[in-house]
């Protein structure tokens, strides 16, 4: 891909863009596979807002600081107002130090590069994970258990044939009990910080970025 990809006089390259690597990326597909498979119990969910403001000087800056504000994006717009287009372009994460690392992440990021014009696109994004118990996987679970358990039942009705329902009963009580208490777990942990990664994803989709080893272009 990066062979054929020709650069322009007016696209802006950013060089070891904070959060936006393929490193970055690579961490949240695979945190994904693992967090759509059945072993985990939870469900996650992402959410982005992002907006790209292409050819601007620090005189507007203000002015698009008003705008992410009236948007109801206080945090994003107090992130932008610090920031002092300079050079060629630089990129700056910020982490909401008011997460919940067990229910709630998220980040803001804000990225800027200077085009042969000597203005500058800037992209800026906030993007949050959030997760929920499943109650769709935990049903899944639960009738995988008893579909063993059933199997299992057989097994101890042979041990106790006097009483063989109260036993099948027991072991898929004991396995739904088991379920639960695997969702709980899943739950109560700390969730992996994949926002970045996420993020970088959705802007390479929406092809407002391409992405490479040590740099991202603006496109």
């Amino acid at each position: 891909l990066a062979n054929r990809f020709h650069y322009s006089p007016r696209m802006a390259v950013v060089h070891r863009p904070i959060g936006l690597t393929p490193m970055a990326l690579r961490q949240y597909i695979d945190h994904l596979e693992h967090a759509n498979s059945l072993y985990s119990l939870v469900h996650e969910s992402f959410e982005l807002y992002y907006h790209q403001h292409r050819g601007v000087t620090q005189a507007d800056m203000n002015m698009m600081v008003v705008m992410h504000r009236s948007r109801g994006q206080d945090s994003l717009a107090d992130a932008l107002s610090q920031v002092l287009l300079l050079g060629e372009g630089s990129s700056t994460l910020v982490v909401n130090p008011h997460d919940s690392p067990h229910t709630e992440l998220s980040k803001m990021l804000v990225v800027y590069a200077r085009r042969d014009n000597q203005t500058y696109d800037v992209l800026v994004a906030k993007a949050s994970q959030k997760k929920r118990i499943a109650p769709e996987k935990i049903a899944c679970a639960v009738g995988g258990s008893l579909a063993v358990g059933g199997l299992g039942a057989v097994i101890l009705t042979a041990a106790s044939v006097q009483n063989p329902l109260s036993w099948g009963l027991g072991v898929a009580g004991t396995l739904a009990t088991a379920s639960a208490g695997k969702a709980a777990y899943d739950y109560g942990g700390t969730m992996e910080n994949v926002v970045a990664g996420y993020i970088c994803k959705e802007l390479l989709d929406m092809g407002m970025i391409k992405l490479f080893h040590d740099h991202i272009v603006m496109v």
